[in-house]
């Protein structure tokens, strides 16, 4: 009997979810016999595969569990996936959400390949690339090398650094050419923001509450994850309802049995104005949701550098104005995002864009 033949769909996307949080969960596709290699589908005739959304599914399990954490008050059990909570479900949620990421990163690796730069031509790409980079990490460390970074990075943390790394130089190119920015729409952009659009971060400080999850060789350890993921959480809900932190924090470190890898461990952060530059690089997430939040502001769920944490915003204040001349570069960058993302929006409006339901339904979460 010839094989059935596919259907496929023309299919809305959806733009802008996001949250932020953490769990456990499991994608898989052994259960329903599925090739990993089937394709889900289609941007401009190229392929999205099974594989590929499962492992972005993964990516962003942590974000939908927070999501309807604080949309339903959703309690997280075995059923979570299956459920309907208003007129959502997390794993409808979660599927859109990946693959609507997926579709946008297939048109900026299009425009890569226009413009000769590099990038992740698949999920077992990703794997070989990660494989020879931890390699050369731990050779490096054996020999006493400095390394940057991680001594060893996971599929997460990797796969965000390479496609970051292409679209700072897609974009770079593209500013020479198709989006150029000149001095005179940075001026006129200033202008319109008004002073305090520009002013300098001030002194900012945070009480920084973690649980690390790597094992002695510097790779994680799956089912210590799984409980710092659980513990941290349940310190967020308690400190959510107006829980002390650093009480919260207390009680969860006297019941832990005097396993020291899994106490909360404390930290309080300041940072200065004048460091802020190399702060941003070194704390990068922190920074990021410190800028978001209010003072006495409590963060999401965050998973960082081999941790899970959760902070409270102590103290923020502002800083001076900035003149022109000293944000010029900073006003096109921004500028130049503004029209890159112009063009994705562009680039999707045109684009064909297809799904095969049944592969598409067949990815789940466990």
């Amino acid at each position: 009997m010839p094989p059935r033949k596919m259907k496929w769909k023309m299919v809305p996307w959806i733009v802008g979810m996001a949250a932020v949080g953490v769990i456990s969960a499991w994608v898989t596709l052994s259960h329903t016999g599925m090739d990993k290699y089937a394709i889900v589908a289609k941007v401009n005739d190229t392929g999205i595969t099974a594989e590929d959304l499962e492992t972005r599914m993964s990516y962003l399990r942590n974000d939908t569990v927070q999501y309807f954490k604080r949309t339903y008050q959703a309690e997280v059990n075995r059923d979570f996936w299956d459920r309907r909570f208003g007129n959502e479900n997390p794993l409808a949620y979660i599927r859109k959400l990946a693959l609507d990421d997926l579709v946008r990163e297939k048109l900026e690796q299009q425009l890569a390949v226009q413009y000769g730069i590099d990038y992740i031509s698949s999920t077992d790409d990703l794997h070989q690339k990660l494989i020879k980079e931890n390699k050369r990490r731990a050779e490096a460390v054996k020999q006493g090398k400095p390394i940057y970074g991680l001594m060893q990075y996971d599929e997460k943390t990797y796969a965000s650094y390479l496609r970051s790394n292409m679209l700072i130089q897609l974009k770079q190119v593209l500013s020479q050419s198709l989006l150029v920015v000149t001095d005179k729409e940075a001026e006129v952009s200033y202008q319109s923001q008004g002073s305090e659009g520009f002013r300098l971060p001030g002194l900012i400080r945070m009480d920084r509450y973690s649980i690390p999850f790597l094992g002695k060789d510097g790779g994680i350890e799956l089912g210590l994850k799984a409980e710092a993921e659980s513990a941290m959480n349940n310190l967020y809900l308690q400190a959510s309802k107006g829980e002390d932190l650093a009480g919260a924090a207390a009680k969860w470190n006297e019941n832990a049995n005097g396993i020291s890898n899994l106490r909360i461990k404390h930290q309080e952060l300041t940072f200065e104005p004048k460091n802020r530059r190399s702060d941003q690089v070194e704390y990068p997430e922190l920074l990021d949701w410190a800028d978001k939040l209010e003072q006495g502001g409590l963060s999401p769920v965050l998973m960082i550098s081999g941790e899970i944490v959760v902070f409270r915003l102590t103290q923020k204040s502002t800083g001076d104005v900035q003149a022109f001349h000293l944000v010029k570069e900073q006003i096109k960058n921004r500028l130049l995002d503004e029209k890159f993302e112009l063009l994705i929006q562009d680039m999707r409006s045109h684009a064909e864009t297809q799904i095969q339901e049944q592969v598409y339904e067949n990815v789940k979460m466990e």
